[in-house]
């Protein structure tokens, strides 16, 4: 996978580059609130996981899901490993310890010869959709 350009410069003045790491989460989060549609040159691309949350959680099926993401980053092969997706359907608590619907996504990928997976956490919270990320060593 290429790295891509940010929009701004570094501390040295020149154009500043996202790693491969920082490019596949932006590519990866850019699938999962993506609708599908939205790109006229890959009209499948992009899940719309916000519209599921805010909308039809409880209709949620995970294994769909989880298909629909491996079908989806079939684009990234070079980096995303065809091991373990994984797509959990939970709750988690908010700042507030309120329970709210949330959507956990395991990615398991390959940058430099290095085996990690990709966690995003997508939950809703007062049709507020907040996400985070993280990096699970194998």
């Amino acid at each position: 996978m290429a790295i891509d350009p940010a929009f701004g410069t570094s501390n040295f003045g020149t154009a500043k580059m996202y790693s491969e790491s920082e490019t596949l989460i932006n590519n990866i989060l850019t699938i999962l609130f993506g609708k599908p549609g939205a790109y006229p040159t890959l009209p499948n691309l992009g899940m719309n996981v916000p519209k599921l949350l805010l909308n039809l959680y409880d209709d949620i099926d995970e294994e769909t899901l989880k298909n629909e993401l491996v079908e989806n980053c079939s684009s990234f092969k070079d980096v995303v490993q065809n091991g373990e997706f994984d797509v959990i359907k939970t709750t988690l608590k908010d700042k507030h310890a309120n329970e709210v619907p949330s959507i956990l996504f395991k990615v398991p990928t390959k940058i430099k010869n290095v085996s990690r997976s990709l966690i995003i956490g997508i939950s809703s919270s007062n049709k507020q959709i907040a996400y985070n990320f993280a990096w699970l060593d194998e």
